[in-house]
């Protein structure tokens, strides 16, 4: 066989592959939510910020009060993210 051919074979069986392995995972829709649902709860602010103490509650509440009076849309959600990074 020369190479170019043996690239080709390569290169579908690969493709062949990865193919029938992303559609056995995948998830449609709807399973994609129900384990999102079952994983994660829907509450918000979270009922539990980690740490889970009184100071680090009080502190990251404050955090989310001051983010939500932010007027400009895009440094909000960017404010929301880091919170969220810090916070849970």
């Amino acid at each position: 066989m020369n190479s170019s051919l043996l690239l080709r074979v390569f290169a579908v069986a690969l493709l062949s592959f990865i193919t029938i392995c992303s559609k056995a995972v995948a998830l449609d829709e709807y399973e994609r939510i129900e384990e999102h649902d079952k994983r994660y709860s829907r509450q918000w602010p979270p009922p539990k910020y980690i740490p889970d103490t009184v100071g680090w509650k009080r502190l990251m509440d404050a955090r989310f009060r001051q983010v939500a009076e932010i007027d400009d849309l895009g440094r909000r959600y960017e404010g929301y993210m880091q919170v969220n990074q810090v916070g849970f």
